[in-house]
């Protein structure tokens, strides 16, 4: 794989990564809409399949997260190891691996248990349900 083609390849990740994060918030703040929105009140059983739900949303959009970051690391570890130093671009587009694995991780997580505490606090009548 030459540098024109990690170019590209990194371009197309960060574009996925994007994508994925554009989805997941997408996703989020219709579902905290909905959660106080509806007038209805909610069922112990409502509540476990929202939360289960979610629990699958999380687990297929964190893991794609998850393994775009990985290849984006790896990307941009790639084209630091084979850009001269004397290419600005090459060596600063390979510096930028975005967040990183670990710490997306931890930005999901964070942002999914503060979603379940909302679902569980609608659940227990919070804000006149």
């Amino acid at each position: 794989m030459n540098e024109s083609d990690l170019v590209t390849a990194i371009l197309t990740i960060r574009q996925q990564v994007g994508f994925l994060w554009n989805f997941y918030v997408t996703a989020c703040v219709f579902l905290i809409g909905w959660i106080f929105s509806t007038r209805v009140v909610w069922s112990e059983t409502k509540r476990k399949v929202i939360i289960g739900l979610f629990a699958a949303f999380v687990l297929t959009n964190l893991t794609a997260i998850y393994h775009e970051y990985s290849l984006l690391l790896a990307a941009t570890e790639q084209l630091s190891f084979m850009a001269s130093s004397d290419n600005r671009f090459l060596t600063k587009l390979s510096s930028d691996s975005g967040l990183g694995p670990f710490i997306a991780t931890i930005i999901h997580l964070g942002a999914d248990a503060f979603i379940i505490y909302l679902i569980n606090f609608r659940c227990r009548g919070g804000e006149n349900a």
